[in-house]
């Protein structure tokens, strides 16, 4: 992401889920709460 998807982002109060996806299953982690994920939040 660059700088304006994230300006963008705190405009909308739209929060930034932000995780590895080189890991195996790393998407269905990260939304479950079980992988390491960084929320980004407004």
């Amino acid at each position: 992401m660059d700088t304006a998807a994230f300006a963008l982002a705190r405009e909308n109060k739209i929060p930034i889920l932000v995780f590895s996806i080189a890991e195996a299953g790393a998407i269905d982690g990260a939304l479950s709460g079980r992988a390491r994920a960084t929320l980004v939040a407004p």
